[in-house]
């Protein structure tokens, strides 16, 4: 990221859906950190180490973000998405010692890996990154803990807009160099005609969101991550993720575009259930 100036509840028969008066959750234990609400911090800043329990790291032929959204299952970005082997880093936060938590009681432990054993893309995704979302399962499901929890999906009813959105990532910096350390900030919804025009050549539209910021933008490494925002459910402060990160200019410092997680909630639901009973698929498409 470039700086301009739920415990082990199955999921193979049904999806865990938490009841509220905006709609439906994909996860009813998601955003619940030991961080609280933290601020959005424009311009960008080191994460908490508590407050995104829901990233994942995810390497394949290249480093890749991702969000944990059910016990069994990441959202990342389609073209992180390849047939070689894959792998999960669940609960990561500083790099240079891979899972652990510097704290006043010391260095603590907190992150794991785990074998992908089923990769989704979207049906319709192309070269042109139109579709640009896909699933990752993981070999086996994942204990929810302070350092690992899934970010909330509305999967019925009515997303509340946001005008500003959470960007978080370990790609690339102003130095050119992947972050050690999980980095935030923030960016801010633009008119997808800002994105047609910057990228001519690709068709933006409502699939997807637009967003910049003048002192802070996404980057190479930050592919596949959440688009986020805290919006209020119910009587809680959550984060729901809006979008994933798709593409944006080389120089990371102009508008970029998410694919519009909204649009695709129905895929997403659709391809965990018909995937969540399924045993070493492989690599496929999910229409």
């Amino acid at each position: 990221m470039k700086f301009i100036a739920a415990g082990l509840a199955l999921l193979v028969c049904s999806i865990q859906l938490g009841e509220g008066a905006l709609g439906k959750l994909l996860d009813s234990s998601c955003a619940t950190t030991r961080a609280g609400i933290t601020p959005l911090i424009i311009g960008g800043a080191s994460a908490a180490p508590f407050s995104n329990p829901w990233m994942v790291k995810v390497i394949g032929t290249k480093l890749c973000g991702g969000s944990l959204i059910t016990s069994r299952f990441v959202l990342t970005a389609a073209h992180c998405i390849v047939p070689t082997h894959m792998r999960v880093h669940l609960g990561d936060y500083y790099t240079l010692v891979p899972g652990t938590i510097f704290s006043s009681s010391g260095c603590v432990p907190t992150a794991y890996e785990l074998a992908v054993d089923t990769k989704i893309v979207h049906a319709d995704f192309n070269a042109d990154l139109d579709n640009d979302i896909g699933l990752l399962r993981m070999e086996s499901f994942v204990q929810y803990s302070d350092y690992v929890q899934p970010i909330c999906i509305l999967v019925e009813g009515h997303m509340t807009g946001s005008s500003h959105f959470n960007i978080t990532g370990w790609g690339k910096t102003d130095d050119a160099n992947s972050s050690l350390t999980l980095q935030q900030a923030t960016v801010f919804k633009t008119e997808l005609y800002y994105c047609q025009k910057k990228y001519p050549s690709k068709k933006v539209d409502e699939s997807q969101i637009c967003a910049a910021s003048t002192n802070s933008d996404v980057c190479s490494g930050d592919s596949g991550g959440p688009l986020s925002a805290q919006v209020s459910f119910v009587d809680r402060l959550l984060t729901f993720q809006y979008g994933v990160v798709s593409y944006g200019s080389k120089e990371c410092n102009s508008f970029s575009v998410y694919t519009n997680v909204t649009h695709h909630r129905d895929w997403i639901v659709d391809a965990i259930k018909h995937f969540s009973g399924s045993l070493n698929l492989g690599y496929g498409s999910y229409p």
